[in-house]
């Protein structure tokens, strides 16, 4: 099958008594142009005309019918163009113009006796597909009108698609469709596309790119999915106002009603007189279905229609002139996409429904899980894990690769989302960076990790290093020749902290280990990847003595959550262990202590007050150990500038902030706290 295309303009006429006297017809030979010419509308008032046009084939079938408004296909005053298609397999054609109705000031329909009708307007042609076929309509006034007919057919994949360019008629008059800033057609370029699928396939669906007029020293881009009709600057044309490219553009669009299969597609471009050295481009292709995102079939070679056409030379005179597919002159041509390089369309037309093809919407990379901190032991191996996720829901793969050194690393199961890295031993990369890949096909996502086998010496170093490391468990190495896992808070003041202890929360303040807060403290107590508010945890003395640190920190937290008015920071000014292995009631002076944003601050005298078993007084700063066994150590900051003579067995520890105090600060071992349930968390830094 072959879709010709069939050109169609309506012009105003200068006088109504030439109604009577010419609206005679007349058929040209073969390859002469379509010309349709009415002039009944030089009345006053007229604000829009109507107009309805037919093409039918020799069996009487309809191939397309459509009521043309002058409005969105003209200048608003009764003119207007379409561009349409004939049936090249059952000839003869027929083509019908009937005015449908003309329009006052408001919209009101003028009366009937306002104007006088022609009746329908009819004339038989052949349509040709081979070749241009003559089909002339003169009525009243002469007006020439694109023809448009199509050439060269291309067939593939049961698709039948032509196309073609035209800047000038048979004659080779300039073709002058389009209605210019004055009101007169102007010179017009007619880019003509045409597809048809096999009659047992699908609906045929038709692509085109945006069409780019490039010029010496302007340019404009046309949107093939705006409209249908006249398109305007900011609405389906792009260019620069003060210099235009395009005077006018316009878009028609629509299939046969012979069936769904064949769709036609045509863009006017009204040149601008005086635009010099401009050229047209734009891409076109057919299937017989609908292409996912617009893009051509993977791992083929599909064939599309590749228009590049000089419109204009250097001093703005017409360059371009008949342009058939795949003929002479050149300009439009059959290409064909690269087996691994498919071509994704901008715009989509299934004959009814023109739109932006919607593009693939690359996967997203959700997180990327490592060993703690990074670290991969000398010779041992870790897992690795990348989750991700698709918006289209297509299908995703994953590889993982190392960028740069990485001598002595490996990879095992690197084609998954799960491998196994194993780190290198002596003489090998130190640090290494792994780039995790993830497809959908179209549109891979990378994003590149770090590990190494030497951990840093803190969680202060490991967020130095890296500012948006989260908090979580890390593996770090103080003394350079013992490494062991930590938890460490990268979020609260600052970040950087290290956690010594979790004492858990319940009703009665003892914990999993130990006897008493000195055994707690000295043996330690649980393990890092178990820290909950029912779980008792604590580094023991060793590991806790060999943390970097100059502030402490103590937090509380109700029903799981951080309750920072009771939360205090203390500047410890001497590196010395908070939780000795002592019974003794001890007063350990420090530098100062601040609330958690360090807005309200103590420096005076303050100091932290110990016992590792049995316990001070009341909880009060000052006093000294009770001597007695029913309850088992307890701690707090104490600042005495609160102190003075007769008073000193009133004042809480740890009462610096918050709205506790005495055995509910200290978390005094074995105290009945009833309903409070808090737990407490103390860290380094």
């Amino acid at each position: 099958m072959t879709a010709p295309a069939l050109a169609v303009a309506l012009s105003a006429a200068a006088a109504l008594s030439c109604v009577a006297a010419c609206d005679g017809v007349r058929v040209d030979e073969p390859g002469a142009r379509v010309d349709l010419r009415v002039a009944p509308l030089d009345l006053p008032g007229v604000t829009d005309a109507e107009w309805r046009l037919t093409v039918t084939n020799q069996a009487g079938e309809v191939v397309w019918t459509r009521d043309v408004a002058s409005s969105a296909y003209g200048d608003g005053t009764g003119s207007a163009s379409y561009v349409g298609t004939c049936d090249a397999d059952a000839n003869d054609n027929r083509a019908d113009v009937r005015l449908l109705a003309l329009y006052g000031p408001g919209g009101a329909p003028l009366a009937a006796d306002a104007y006088a009708d022609p009746g329908v307007l009819t004339r038989t042609f052949t349509c040709l597909a081979d070749r241009d076929v003559a089909l002339d309509f003169d009525v009243t006034v002469a007006r020439r009108a694109v023809q448009g007919f199509f050439d060269v057919a291309i067939a593939f994949d049961d698709v039948y698609c032509s196309a073609k360019l035209d800047c000038v008629d048979a004659a080779g008059d300039p073709l002058l469709l389009l209605h210019d800033a004055d009101g007169v057609r102007a010179r017009t370029a007619v880019l003509a596309f045409a597809c048809t699928a096999d009659t047992g396939a699908d609906v045929t669906h038709l692509y085109l790119d945006a069409l780019d007029v490039t010029c010496a020293d302007r340019s404009a881009t046309v949107d093939p999915s705006a409209g249908p009709g006249n398109l305007a600057d900011g609405a389906g044309v792009t260019q620069d106002a003060g210099t235009p490219a395009l005077f006018a553009a316009q878009v028609s669009r629509g299939h046969e009603q012979l069936g769904a299969h064949k769709v036609y597609w045509n863009v006017l471009l009204g040149l601008a007189p005086d635009a010099p050295d401009c050229a047209v481009e734009t891409r076109g292709t057919a299937y017989p279905g609908e292409l996912l995102y617009g893009e051509t079939p993977a791992d083929t070679t599909w064939p599309y229609v590749h228009w590049q056409v000089p419109l204009t030379g250097a001093g703005g005179a017409l360059a371009c002139t008949r342009h058939p597919l795949d003929g002479t002159p050149a300009g439009v041509a059959t290409e064909y996409t690269a087996l691994a390089a498919p071509i994704a369309f901008a715009a989509t037309f299934d004959g009814f429904t023109a739109a932006p093809t919607a593009p693939n919407t690359p996967p997203q990379i959700d997180a990327v899980t490592l060993p703690a901190g990074g670290y991969v032991a000398p010779s041992a191996s870790a897992g690795l894990a990348v989750t991700a996720s698709d918006a289209d829901l297509d299908p995703l793969s994953y590889s993982w690769a190392f960028v740069g050194d990485a001598t002595g690393w490996s990879l095992t199961q690197a084609d998954t989302a799960t491998p196994t890295v194993t780190a290198a031993g002596a003489g090998g990369a130190a640090t290494v960076t792994l780039r995790v890949t993830v497809d959908d096909g179209r549109d891979p996502v990378t994003s590149d990790v770090g590990l190494t086998n030497v951990a840093r010496a803190s969680c202060a170093d490991y967020l130095a290093a890296d500012p948006d490391a989260p908090t979580d468990v890390y593996l770090i190495n103080p003394t350079g020749s013992d490494a062991f896992q930590v938890y460490c808070d990268m979020d609260t003041a600052g970040g950087g902290w290290t956690l010594l202890s979790n004492r858990r929360a319940g009703s009665n303040n003892t914990e999993a280990c130990g006897s008493n807060i000195a055994t707690f403290f000295l043996n330690g107590c649980g393990t890092v990847t178990s820290i909950g508010a029912s779980n008792s945890y604590a580094l023991n003395s060793a590991r806790r003595a060999v943390i970097p640190r100059t502030q402490m920190l103590v937090t509380q937290f109700l029903s799981g959550a951080l309750d920072t008015d009771d939360v205090y920071m203390i500047d410890l000014g001497a590196s010395f262990d908070p939780f000795p292995n002592d019974v003794n009631s001890l007063n350990i002076a420090v530098t100062g202590v601040c609330n958690i944003d360090r807005s309200v601050c103590d420096t005076s005298n303050v100091f932290w007050k110990y016992i590792g078993d049995y316990w001070f007084h009341s909880a009060m700063c000052f006093s000294g150990s009770s001597g007695s066994a029913t309850y088992r150590g307890n701690y707090g900051v104490c600042h005495d500038d609160a102190y003075n003579a007769g008073s000193a067995a009133t004042y809480p520890v740890s009462s610096f902030t918050g709205d506790r105090s005495a055995y509910e600060e200290s978390k005094l071992w074995g105290i009945n706290t009833g309903s409070l349930n808090y737990q407490e968390r103390i860290w380094f830094r």
